[in-house]
């Protein structure tokens, strides 16, 4: 996959003070982003997605190998005003139907642009400084960095936190919390609420 990235109008996500905050590249565009590889084992979600639309003419399950043309995504993602990114473009080139691609879940493709794009962060803003490179950043910054990535691409923060940084979840959800005390991120989503 091949992923090109804008900064033009760039959106600064900050908390409420806004002093601190991580800004994101507007737009991501991706070309050749494959559904499903031309021969190889098939990824759970999208066996799932072609059982569910029933395009799939015989049983298949995550693992098995198919040997179809793949279909391929070009597109676009674009950042909107909460911070998060959605579908802006996208373009089937072969092999989908318009069945398919309702019963693809859209939310992996943004998860796993979004992870392809290095770096994903124009520019991190601290109570101490401002980082415009992202080898420069300090364990807290490049915490609070992964935390809006993964909050824009839809992900579980804690989660995607601890996977970056090769951690367990509970020491990634201590980061993120000495965060939240600190000011530099905003208080935990009540229970039910949109993360």
């Amino acid at each position: 996959m091949e992923v090109e990235v804008s900064r033009l109008n760039g959106v600064e996500v900050v908390p409420s003070d806004g002093a601190i905050g991580v800004e994101l590249y507007r737009v991501i565009r991706f070309r050749n982003y494959r559904l499903f590889p031309a021969s190889g084992p098939v990824r759970a979600d999208i066996a799932d997605a072609l059982k569910r639309s029933g395009l799939a003419t015989t049983a298949l399950d995550a693992g098995d190998t198919i040997s179809a043309a793949s279909a391929i995504l070009h597109g676009e993602l674009m950042l909107d005003a909460d911070g998060r990114y959605v579908v802006g473009r996208l373009e089937i080139v072969g092999g989908a139907t318009n069945e398919l691609l309702r019963a693809i879940p859209l939310g992996r493709v943004v998860m796993e642009v979004v992870r392809e794009t290095k770096p994903a962060v124009v520019r991190v803003t601290t109570t101490e400084r401002t980082v415009t490179t992202t080898s420069d950043l300090t364990t807290d910054e490049q915490t609070l960095a992964l935390f809006y990535i993964a909050r824009a691409a839809g992900e579980n923060t804690n989660t995607a936190v601890a996977l970056e940084l090769g951690i367990s979840p509970a020491a990634a959800a201590q980061r993120v919390a000495r965060l939240r005390k600190r000011g530099w991120l905003p208080p935990a989503a009540k229970q039910g609420a949109r993360r």
